[in-house]
Formats: C-alpha cells, structure tokens, sequence
C-alpha cells in the first residue's frame, strides 16, 4: 500500500513538472483533458496538451485508480506521453501520434494477486471533433509494443524475489474518448 501511494504521488509530481516545464514551449494555445473510457472503469485521470508549433502538440496523461472491492482490485498509476502530428490545425480532424506509457499495478482477482509495471510505447491514430470554441471531443486508438514484469501469487502465498512473468508483447496502447478545455 505505501509502494503504491508513493508510485501514484511520483506520477503525479512528474506530470505536474512536465506540465510546468512544457509552458514556455506553449504557442498560442493548450488544453486540459481527461479520457471518459477510463472514468467508465472507476479509473479518475487529467491531462494537458500543448500546442508546439503549427502542426505538433505534446500530451502528458496520469491515469490512477485507488479502489478496492469486496473480491477484486485494480490499483494503478498510468502516466502516458504522446507527440501527436495534425493534419490539419492542432486540436482538429485527423493526427497520429507516437506514445511512451509506463504503468505500475497492483491486481487482485478474488484469491490470485499481481503486482508489477508495465512500460512501452506505440503509434496512435485520432480524430478530434470541434464542439464550441473551448471544448473538442475526440477518438482515439493506439497499438504498440509493451514489457511487462509481474510478481504473481495466491492468497496464502508470499510474493518471489524476482518476478515469474515477464514478457514483452504487442498491445493495445491507448483507446480513448478524450474530452478537451481549450485554453486560449
């Protein structure tokens, strides 16, 4: 429980660097964020996105989830980064993009457990809706390689020295229904 706390308090702090490291960079404009599919799995996250020039935009994403239910947990901490090229202007119509993701859980199905992190990084591909003059709306999907180091073990059992699956694998990466304020 504490490992994890300081996990979710170190992602939070980088993410609150990154953000305030990246505002010089900023053009005219930049967005605060969140991802509505992951709030659809109890999982609260915010973002920013900072315009870099007239085609170019950075997005910084922490992604955590806290709860505990009666036979299952699905703690986490998601801090995601993504360079996304437009093809039109920043914050409208189609952009890929290229992610970095790291991931630190801590998994319990009724009496198996896992802990471990998981980190990686892709290509995403999206579209993004102009609502008003703040607000857009957009799509997104992403695909990419992760690795993954995880301590497995049964209720009565203690966790191994050394974790006993490791893998790397090709993954979804990112899916999202992000909706977007736009500071101007």
């Amino acid at each position: 429980m504490r490992t994890s706390m300081s996990v979710i308090r170190l992602a939070l702090l980088i993410s609150l660097f990154l953000v305030i490291g990246t505002k010089p960079m900023m053009a005219q404009r930049f967005a605060v964020k969140t991802n509505s599919l992951t709030w659809a799995t109890l999982s609260p996250n915010l973002g920013a996105e900072f315009i870099v020039s007239n085609k170019v935009s950075i997005d910084l994403l922490t992604t955590f989830n806290p709860f505990n239910f009666k036979d299952y947990s699905l703690r986490f901490v998601l801090v995601q980064a993504e360079a996304k090229y437009w093809f039109g202007r920043p914050f409208s119509k189609h952009y890929v993009g290229a992610l970095g993701l790291f991931d630190n859980n801590n998994f319990k199905f009724k009496d198996d457990y896992l802990k471990g992190d998981v980190y990686g990084g892709g290509f995403t591909y999206g579209y993004a809706w102009i609502l008003s003059d703040h607000w857009t709306m957009d799509a997104s999907i992403g695909l990419g390689v992760v690795h993954y180091r995880q301590f497995k073990r049964k209720e009565d059992e203690s966790y191994t020295a050394s974790p006993n699956k490791v893998g790397t694998s090709i993954a979804p990466i990112k899916l999202g229904l992000t909706f977007s304020y736009i500071l101007k």
